[in-house]
């Protein structure tokens, strides 16, 4: 009696099992699926896509462990990183072959390496007079600095690397005044397009935060700056931002949208009341009649989620969202996301479509290596394999 009664209790539970496969057949977000897609590459954990140089046949990124580069057969050490001389911020310039690195080594000084040689900057800006120190260096060539003008008042200075000199010339890009109660928040760039220098096309956002959480924001084309609305942004903590045909989309890290023109007014478009960090992944494209915006949630298990709406509308009105789990979102969804580069299409070609183009990126990701994925312009808002495909981790070309 008591060998039925097992019998009968195994058999239960199977049938119990068999259920719950049955209710998750799908598994779109299913825990199998996920742990099957969580997998990272030994090693690999990746920090920032630096770029290719001119012949497009060697990738640059870094990891917690270096500098390397890539082409696609054999992997090389640039810069090692270690305890001390950990490597937190890059900058390749492919003209130069040349890498430029922050490290813990020494905070005021930019580091190069052209493989064959290496040196030091000491970079100073010609509007900072006393109290300097080194913020910051961009993917872009773009380089921070902070200290005191003559008046010692607080003033933070951007600089940019000059392959023509081969140096990092002291007159500022641009410098940011009037915030001694502030401190630099942020500076944001659009996604994939982290490495092209800042230019009205692929211009960046300047945030400056107050112990009160209160926010100014600067617009920066590389030419002029521009202060975007407090009555607006003052409390708004950004995540990201696209620039779509000159129409700027903002996002905020608590999942709002907004739409409008740099020196014009904004609309909350959409409150997706989701959490997103600084810096979050966030992609526009475009067939010319639509837009799509493509973001990424803080958590690693998100999926990908998408604005759409009409192209250049920044009404409240016309929004609609879909969250993506395949096609090129197929692996993205347990994925923490902490870089990202744009193949193809050029920002011109981006900008002015008028039919389905397919967008090409490398997504490189904290834990689960680094992927290739094809966005269809056209159907980047379906849920289903008709919007672009994906490679495997650690599987991409170029």
């Amino acid at each position: 009696m008591q060998s039925k009664t097992i019998k009968y209790t195994i058999l239960l539970i199977l049938a119990s099992l068999l259920l719950a496969t049955g209710c998750n057949a799908d598994a779109s977000a299913g825990l199998f699926r996920q742990i099957s897609e969580s997998s990272a590459p030994i090693g690999i954990v990746y920090r920032q896509l630096l770029g290719f140089n001119t012949a497009k046949d060697t990738l640059f990124y870094r990891t917690v462990d270096g500098i390397y580069s890539t082409d696609l057969s054999t992997k090389s050490t640039l810069v090692q990183s270690s305890e001390g001389n950990l490597i937190q911020a890059a900058y390749y310039n492919a003209t130069k072959q040349k890498v430029l690195y922050l490290s813990n080594a020494d905070a005021d000084k930019i580091k190069w390496n052209d493989t064959a040689t290496q040196g030091e900057f000491s970079p100073t800006s010609t509007s900072i007079s006393s109290d300097s120190s080194l913020r910051n260096l961009y993917a872009n060539g773009l380089v921070m600095m902070k200290g005191l003008d003559a008046s010692s008042n607080k003033v933070f200075s951007l600089l940019q690397y000059d392959e023509l000199s081969d140096s990092i010339p002291a007159a500022p890009k641009v410098d940011f005044t009037g915030i001694n109660d502030y401190s630099l928040g942020s500076v944001l760039q659009m996604t994939g397009r982290e490495t092209e220098a800042v230019s009205p096309a692929t211009p960046i956002i300047v945030s400056f935060v107050n112990t009160d959480s209160s926010y100014i924001h600067y617009y920066f084309d590389g030419t002029t700056k521009t202060e975007l609305s407090s009555a607006t942004f003052g409390s708004i903590r950004f995540a990201g931002f696209s620039l779509v045909d000159g129409t700027l989309y903002i996002l905020s890290t608590n999942g709002e949208l907004f739409g409008g023109t740099v020196g014009g007014t904004f609309t909350k478009m959409y409150d997706a009341s989701k959490t997103y960090d600084e810096y979050a992944f966030m992609y526009a494209v475009t067939d010319g009649s639509n837009t799509h915006i493509i973001t990424k949630p803080s958590s690693a298990s998100a999926s990908l989620y998408i604005f759409s709406f009409a192209k250049n509308d920044t009404s409240s009105t016309n929004v609609s969202t879909a969250s993506i789990r395949y096609g090129y979102g197929e692996y993205l969804d347990s994925a923490d996301i902490v870089s990202a580069y744009v193949i193809s299409p050029n920002i011109a070609t981006a900008n002015s479509a008028i039919s389905s183009i397919t967008h090409t990126l490398l997504v490189a990701t904290n834990t689960n290596g680094m992927y290739k994925i094809e966005i269809e312009s056209g159907t980047a808002s379906s849920n289903d394999t008709t919007n672009g495909t994906t490679s495997e981790s650690e599987a991409y070309t170029f």
